[in-house]
Formats: C-alpha cells, structure tokens, sequence
C-alpha cells in the first residue's frame, strides 16, 4: 500500500469513527422501544405534581414528558410573552396543566429539553440582560420555550441567544381521570 493511500483510509477511518461519535446522542430519537406502540397510554398520578414547579417525568427511555400546573404568577408571564412567541396562540391548559414532550424542535430537533427557573438567562457578556420568565431551554439545539411551550422569537425574552424560527413543543394526547391520574397516549415519533 502506498503512503497516499495508507493516508486515505486512516482519514477515512477517522471520519467515520467521528459521526459515529457524534450520531449516538441523536439515536434515541430515531429508534423507538418496543413498549412504546401507538395508542398505549402511560398515566401520571397528578398528586406529585405541584403547583408552578414543572416536572420532567420518564415515560420509557425515549419518552420524556413535562407536566406544569401552573400558577397564578406563571399564567400571567405567560400572557405577557405572547407578543415574543413565534406562535402567541396559548394552548388551553387541562385543569391548569400544560403537558409536553421533553424534546426541542429547534434547528436541530431532538435535544431534551431542561427546565430553568425564572431569572437571569444564559446571554453574552456584552448584551444587555435578558427577562426570562422561566420554561424550558434545549442547550444543544438552543431553543427556548416558555411554559406553555411556545417557541421564544425575542432575544431579551429568551434564556440564550438564538431565537430563529422554531415550532412550539409537541403535546401528547391527554385526559384527566377522575382518581387524579393523567392518561397520556404513546405516540409513534
């Protein structure tokens, strides 16, 4: 083998073991558990959650779910971003609950999502600082949505940087039962 083709494959080589490296974390989101069918329900005992303190809540490995009972406090931040939302129209809560997958749909779709309590946000040092009312922030495709899961358009209004054109989080279909559980339908992704 020659010097230029010996070079070639250890390139090669490298390039594939990168994507590799690289592609892992996205995987989940492509490849579904066997127990997540279509049309199964997973229920949450509502109890647990309380009132303005989101909870992310693992359904299997690959379902993350956030479930908010939002407060008074939280309802009115809410109806003050919508002038900073890509879409301002405000989801109807179920008895105050807003329910979410835990995954971003931002540029790159797919990161979980983390929740970050109202306060200073993540901006750069020579910004002016930014209002974040609280939501949700998907460090690695850098989104931010607010509680009811609206992607945020306005800089001051986001917890970082980027607010290009992003869709608002994707709900499951839900009902409330009456012994205070939420019934939650697996969707295939």
């Amino acid at each position: 083998m020659t010097r230029r083709r010996t070079l070639v494959v250890i390139v090669r080589s490298f390039a594939l073991v990168a994507f590799v490296v690289f592609a892992i974390p996205f995987m989940g989101v492509f490849f579904n558990s066997g127990s997540d069918a279509s049309g199964e329900r997973a229920y949450v005992d509502l109890t647990r959650v309380v009132t303005g303190e989101p909870r992310i809540i693992a359904l299997s490995p690959n379902r993350p779910i956030i479930v908010l009972r939002a407060s008074e406090q939280q309802l009115h931040d809410l109806e003050s971003l919508s002038a900073h939302v890509w879409d301002p129209a405000m989801p109807a809560p179920v008895s105050g609950l807003f329910v979410h997958w835990a995954f971003s749909t931002g540029k790159f779709g797919g990161c979980r999502l983390q929740h970050k309590p109202a306060g200073a946000a993540q901006t750069a040092a020579d910004s002016e600082q930014s209002q974040w009312f609280g939501g949700y922030w998907a460090p690695g495709c850098e989104a931010s949505y607010d509680y009811a899961g609206r992607a945020i358009k306005t800089a001051h209004h986001a917890y970082a940087t980027y607010v290009g054109k992003t869709p608002s989080l994707h709900a499951p279909e839900i009902a409330l039962l009456d012994d205070g559980r939420l019934a939650i339908t697996l969707e295939s992704r």
